[in-house]
């Protein structure tokens, strides 16, 4: 794999793979650990030799990626990440992707109900650390982090399944996950939302003059209206 730009700050991008899963493992060298016991180090190779079908358990409940990197940058970590999983991660629009479709996806895209919400992230945790938990459940298809200018995210993310069922038991086995010592993710089904709540609209706008100018960006959408009262001053 070519050398990729991973910048918390920038557009990060890998050179593109086809869409299925692969059940053949991973071909990267383990990478070096500092500061850790044997037993740990063992374990956090361990991780980049499952290959991408799941990752190998050890005692507690803290994922084996934060036993790896010592002393690496964070965008290092996700580097090591997105080569031993030989899947891209970019930013865009606000939000860093990892997969969307991973290596070795066919077919395409999962449907609706196949989604997960994840709540209280730490705002210093990226993928090297999400990515490992949430394959505990199963293969993922996608992972978007919401990331601010600052290069920290933004302390939630969305995680895409192949299947419902995946989606499923990922709330139940990992909502109140400690991802960290007193660190624990809310996770829920993710709902589509399609509504927008809008202030600072004049007072003498009409319904039909905010509906005109909302059809200027898109002239097929069917929009609806519901005014919350306004409040005298």
């Amino acid at each position: 794999m070519q050398p990729i730009d991973l910048s918390l700050n920038g557009v990060s991008a890998a050179n593109g793979h086809d869409s299925a899963f692969s059940s053949s493992s991973s071909s990267a060298s383990p990478p070096a650990v500092t500061g850790v016991s044997e037993e740990e180090a063992a374990a956090a190779a361990a991780l980049y030799q499952c290959g991408p079908d799941g990752y190998a358990d050890v005692e507690g409940s803290y994922p084996v990626a934060l036993l790896v990197g010592g002393d690496k940058s964070p965008e290092q970590r996700l580097l090591d990440l997105s080569n031993a999983k030989g899947v891209a991660i970019v930013q865009r629009n606000g939000q860093r992707i990892f997969g969307g479709p991973p290596a070795g996806w066919t077919g395409p895209a999962p449907g609706k109900g196949c989604e997960v919400f994840v709540g209280k992230v730490p705002r210093d945790c990226y993928e090297d650390e999400l990515v490992p938990v949430f394959e505990r459940v199963a293969p993922i298809y996608e992972l978007r982090l919401m990331m601010d200018f600052s290069g920290s995210n933004r302390g939630f993310c969305f995680v895409r399944y192949a299947a419902r069922e995946d989606a499923r038991r990922a709330v139940q086995e990992l909502d109140n996950f400690e991802i960290r010592p007193y660190k624990r993710l809310g996770v829920l089904l993710s709902v589509d939302n399609r509504k927008l709540w809008i202030s600072g609209i004049p007072r003498n706008y009409s319904a039909e003059q905010i509906k005109v100018m909302f059809k200027l960006y898109n002239p097929r959408s069917a929009i609806k209206f519901r005014f919350a009262s306004r409040r005298r001053k």
